[in-house]
Parts: C-alpha cells; structure tokens; sequence
C-alpha cells in the first residue's frame, strides 16, 4: 500500500524478536530509548532484554495509570529525551499496555518533529487493540484522548508470553474489546465466544488476539483517519469514555475494559430500542457483558453527569451527540444521531 499511512508499518506474530533484532540492526539508530511503566519495567523488560542484544538504552518510566497520559508528563519526557541526548536517528521502543503506547506515540510524534518508535504491547487490552491502528493521544481536562493525532509506529510486535504476567482482572479488561470486535463484525465469531461465557483459558487468548488483529487492521487500512467506516470501532465507547471521565479524579476506580462492557451494555439497549431486534440478543450480549463490568454501579443521581461528559464527546458534531450502534448484532451503524432523552432513557431502563 505505497503512499498510505501503513507503507512502513509492520505487526510481527511470528519470530518477533528477531525480525526486531533485524529492524534495529539494518537501521542506523543512534540510540534506543525505552518508555515503560513500574509494571512493565519490572515484569517484561528482563524478558525483552534477554530477547534483544541492547547497549545502554535509555529508559523513562511512567506512574503507572491512566492519569499518566497528561501534558506534565508529557513534558517531563521531552525534558528527559532531550537533556539525554535524544536526536531524529533516536528509536523509541513502548514497553507496556495502551497508556504507555496512547502516551508515547503521542510524546515522539512531535519530539524534533517526529523520531521512529515501535510499540511492544505487554498487556491484552494493547495487544488486542489499543497499540493497533495509530491513533495516539494524551487526555485534557478530564477529557479521555483529548490531545492526540494518528500517528502509525514503525512496527508493533505481539509477545504472548507477556500474558502470564497479567492478573485475571488485566485480562478480563483487554478481553471486553475482543467481544466488541466480534460484535461489530462477525456473528459467527461472536456466537463462538458466547458458548464460552467469561475470560477464556489463555492458551487460546493469541488466537483471538490474531482475530481481534486482523478485523481492526482491515478497517483501519479502509479509513485511517476514521471519517467514516473507522467509526465502527467506537461501539461501546460514548457511554464507555463517559463512565470513564466521570470517575477519572474519583475513589472509585472504573477500569477502560469496565467502562466499555457498560457501554456496549448500554448501547446495545439503545439499538434494540432504535432498529429490529431479536428478543434475545439483547438479553444474551448482557449476559455476555457482565462478568467484565466489576462492582461499581451507577445510580441515578449519576445520570446528569453522565449525559453532560457524553454531550462533550470528541465524536460528536454539530452540537449533537453521534455513536456507533448496532442494527443487529454484526451490522454495525456508524454516524447516528442520539438525543439527551433516547440517552436518559437508556440509563433509567437499562438495569445491572
């Protein structure tokens, strides 16, 4: 695809780490700076460093959490990558889940008007779909991925066995959008996790992954800069980042994954109301949903406050709020226009 944002970027399943090995050794980086949190530079760099022949890398590493992806943050890397000696030939390597990939791809887009940087996704929500598809961002005021632009990373390498690393509550959060890409995609991938209810065994989690990556590289590829089919992808996520910019400075902690099973919950309630639904598909995806969404529960004094964080949502237009739906499980709508009523009605009706 010469001439498209994906000319030089590559997913390595196979061999990874020597086609990485072979990528730094052909290129004639000057140095090697790696991003990653306090998780990941404890329990993935030691594998990674075993894999990789390295000198001196550089490393920055990130608070861990969501509250990472910040402007201060941001500019305490710059500060760090430039007083180290960081210059255009520098490679960035993004050792860690889709903050550490959303935060850096951002940070070295702009440094010196852009450095390479590889993404090498630890957890399954990276693996699955956060590392994938090029968009990067950082949030502001409160606001989820606010800042941000597409950016595609030279190469993004998958590495199963950083999947042992995980707890059980870091898989079921990464897992939530591999059930959302079989929805908006494919019944019969959907009816296959459906007959096995909850979090899987993790031997079968890389096929999955490989599913999960090969539908959202297939849209990606058709609308890089998602201006229209690319918005499928956002299923779950106006009453998701809504839920998630509510309770981003609050005691109760609502992870990504959490926030997108409530959203295709509560979306998919919406499009049994909106289009012609089966009686039982509605039923069943909340079902599906539930062992994904945690404790935490929204009650009704919450409402007002959910709809006005939907009603600022990046994906809106004109004023109005705009989501992806659902005309039935595997026809994905993209583009529809959801009024402040339609919106109460759904959290009013639509019980946990």
């Amino acid at each position: 695809m010469s001439g498209t944002p994906f000319a030089d970027s590559l997913i390595f399943f196979q061999q990874p780490w020597e086609r990485l090995s072979s990528i730094l050794s052909r290129t004639s980086y000057s140095r090697i700076l790696i991003v990653c949190d306090a998780n990941t530079s404890r329990h993935c760099l030691p594998f990674m460093m075993g894999q990789l022949n390295l000198e001196n890398p550089l490393i920055f590493e990130l608070p861990i959490g969501e509250h990472s992806k910040s402007l201060a943050e941001c500019e305490r890397f710059w500060r760090f990558a430039l007083e180290n000696g960081v210059d255009r030939k520098t490679v960035c390597l993004a050792v860690g889940g889709g903050v550490v990939t959303d935060f850096t791809g951002f940070c070295t887009s702009v440094l010196l008007r852009g450095i390479d940087c590889i993404y090498i996704p630890t957890s399954l929500m990276g693996m699955a779909d956060a590392a994938l598809g090029g968009k990067t961002g950082i949030n502001f005021m409160q606001f989820k991925n606010q800042i941000g632009l597409f950016k595609l990373p030279k190469a993004i390498l998958i590495e199963p066995a950083f999947l042992n690393t995980l707890s059980e509550a870091e898989l079921k959060n990464g897992f939530v959008e591999i059930i959302k890409h079989s929805l908006i995609q494919d019944p019969p991938f959907w009816e296959e996790l459906r007959q096995r209810p909850g979090l899987p065994d993790r031997e079968i989690l890389p096929e999955l992954i490989r599913k999960s990556v090969r539908f959202k590289m297939e849209i990606v590829q058709k609308d890089f800069y998602e201006t229209g089919l690319r918005q499928i992808l956002n299923f779950g996520h106006s009453f998701g980042h809504a839920l998630e910019g509510m309770l981003l400075d609050s005691t109760d902690e609502l992870l990504h994954g959490q926030a997108v099973a409530f959203g295709i919950i509560y979306e998919s309630w919406l499009s049994a109301q909106k289009f012609t639904w089966r009686p039982q598909w509605f039923p069943q995806i909340k079902e599906m949903m539930l062992p994904f969404i945690g404790e935490w529960r929204p009650e009704p004094e919450d409402f007002p406050t959910i709809l006005k964080w939907m009603s600022v949502d990046k994906k809106n237009q004109h004023g109005k709020i705009i989501m992806t739906l659902l005309e039935r499980p595997g026809l994905p709508k993209f583009g529809v226009e959801v009024n402040a009523d339609m919106v109460n009605k759904t959290l009013e009706d639509c019980n946990f």
